[in-house]
């Protein structure tokens, strides 16, 4: 389907590079996003999941605030998993803040992204 022109030019690092970046780029966001999350464990003190994965890991290093991060938007997100689950409060997800939403949601997208681009250059490697 490529030719072996294809893999010497920029555009076969682009299409190749580009969901390490990204991967790269998500973790960034999610450090960024772990700023607020002693305001996004008080938004959602009255969800069950959050309070026992909260004092399971009390150190919060680097590793685990990331992956507490995306629990989270994961959970706010699609809450309806949770909420059906008995692990969310449905008032939680109502009064959790707007802009730390659009955050989650913006990590998401990134994450999102990252998945589709690296299952596209996947293709064309695996069809090259």
């Amino acid at each position: 389907m490529t030719g072996d022109d294809f893999w010497k030019s920029w555009c076969a690092i682009i299409l190749i590079g580009g969901p390490i970046m990204m991967g790269w780029v998500f973790i960034a966001h999610s450090l960024y996003i772990s700023r607020y999350l002693p305001i996004m464990l008080k938004s959602l003190e009255n969800s069950n999941y959050i309070v026992a994965y909260r004092r399971l890991n009390q150190g919060f290093g680097l590793p685990t605030r990331i992956f507490l991060v995306s629990q989270i938007a994961g959970m706010v997100i699609w809450p309806w998993l949770g909420i059906r689950a008995g692990q969310m409060d449905a008032r939680d997800i109502q009064n959790f803040p707007p802009r730390l939403l659009s955050l989650l949601k913006i990590n998401i997208s990134i994450l999102g992204l990252a998945i589709a681009w690296g299952g596209i250059a996947y293709v064309v490697v695996k069809l090259r």
